[in-house]
């Protein structure tokens, strides 16, 4: 019987050219409040260009300092790295990234196939071969998507990676000798990803309450312009949601609306 992805039939919400190209700043934004709060530090690429179109990086984190802290390039499996004090990093979704690290984002209702993972490694290649202090062995890939990719999941697992849920909704996919590889299901993962959960267009209503509690809770003037974008798209597609019609006339959601 053929396995079938957990791919939304009602895409709707996706043919809304305007809203689909909110997605990938929105996710952006998401992501750096994500890596703002790891102890280590990093620089931010949205839309990094390889060279020309489409050869085009969603996003791509630098890890600037605390590089000892990453696994050993080539270790294969957790198992086999030097230990991690996990206690110090508090993003469970940078445990795995080395010096660059590629993200690959896909919106509701788009697919996460093999060829995506084929072409993102050959982004991996390209950028090791245009940056002169860079190896492959620097780089690791990680795969953002709401759903679970089950078809994914599954040749990683035929072809010999070792694929091991790190937490929830992180899976980390291993290979000796191989680039690191991680799939994040927002819709798994837990509450210290508030902003990528965010992203969706099936928020219920008590996790827009905890959305708000972080937004009333941020300080960071930049933190603070990152959650806008993020809750300006969350707002849009939640927006026939019988709880957020009535929400508008609740004073504790007015970060949601303002």
């Amino acid at each position: 019987m053929k396995q079938k992805d957990d791919v939304r039939k009602d895409t709707s919400i996706c043919q809304n050219e305007e809203l689909v190209n909110q997605y990938h700043p929105a996710f952006c934004n998401a992501m750096i409040q994500i890596f703002e709060n790891d102890g280590n530090k990093y620089e931010y690429k949205e839309e990094y260009e390889l060279n020309t179109l489409p050869n085009r990086i969603d996003f791509l984190v630098i890890k600037v300092v605390n590089k000892s802290l990453s696994v050993p390039a080539g270790s294969g499996c957790w198992k086999d790295a030097t230990p991690i004090k996990k206690n110090y990093i508090h993003n469970g979704i940078g445990m795995i990234c080395r010096k660059y690290n590629i993200f690959e984002y896909k919106s509701p209702g788009q697919q996460l196939t093999v060829d995506d993972f084929y072409k993102t490694m050959g982004y991996g290649y390209l950028f090791a071969c245009s940056n002169k202090d860079c190896s492959i062995d620097d780089i690791t890939l990680t795969f953002v998507r709401e759903g679970k990719p089950k078809k994914l999941l599954s040749f990683f697992k035929e072809k010999g990676y070792n694929v091991n849920k790190y937490e929830k909704g992180i899976y980390h996919v291993l290979k000796k000798d191989h680039v690191d590889v991680q799939v994040v299901v927002t819709k798994e993962v837990g509450d210290d990803y508030l902003w990528l959960k965010a992203l969706s267009d099936k928020l219920t209503f008590e996790e827009a309450i905890r959305l708000v509690q972080a937004a009333k809770d941020e300080t960071d003037v930049e933190g603070m312009k990152r959650i806008s974008s993020i809750l300006d798209l969350t707002s849009r597609l939640n927006a026939d949601k019988d709880w957020m019609k009535e929400a508008k006339n609740m004073q504790a959601f007015r970060y949601l609306f303002e």
